[in-house]
């Protein structure tokens, strides 16, 4: 990746993406109110102990980094076959994040699938960088936001 770029095909990608993982998150969230989990419970537990600056930078940079393994040099490896490509990332995606329970496979598979669908379209690193930073200070935000205003 020789420069970051994004265009109005790429932003309209990234919006299509964020909408597919939110979606993906209200089933997550819906399965887990039905199975009595918490949500981004480690993000909680985080955030009581460090400052949110530096979540936030790590956030964003393991975004970045997740992107260059999982996409990039996934789909650089898998290139002649594109659908094994997004199969091959997503499922390793989710792996990465070790789901626990059902609620969190259904969000990492959706946000693997999401993620690995906009960089098979757009044919963009940026793109699908962009679209899991946002994704990420998203959750952040909604994180400090239950914190600030518990039910």
């Amino acid at each position: 990746m020789t420069r970051f770029r994004l265009d109005l095909k790429d932003a309209k990608a990234i919006i299509w993406g964020f909408l597919t993982i939110f979606l993906t998150g209200i089933i997550g969230s819906n399965l887990m109110l039905l199975t009595h989990t918490t949500y981004h419970g480690e993000l909680l537990r985080t955030l009581t102990t460090t400052p949110i600056l530096p979540v936030a930078i790590g956030m964003i940079t393991t975004a970045f980094l997740q992107e260059i393994l999982f996409r990039k040099w996934v789909f650089t490896w898998l290139a002649p076959y594109s659908k094994m490509a997004v199969l091959v990332s997503t499922g390793l995606f989710c792996l990465f994040h070790m789901p626990t329970n059902l609620a969190y496979l259904t969000l990492y598979i959706g946000m693997g699938l999401a993620l690995s669908m906009v960089y098979q379209k757009r044919e963009n690193l940026s793109a699908s960088i962009t679209l899991h930073v946002l994704w990420n200070l998203y959750t952040l935000g909604a994180t400090i936001l239950v914190m600030t205003n518990p039910m």
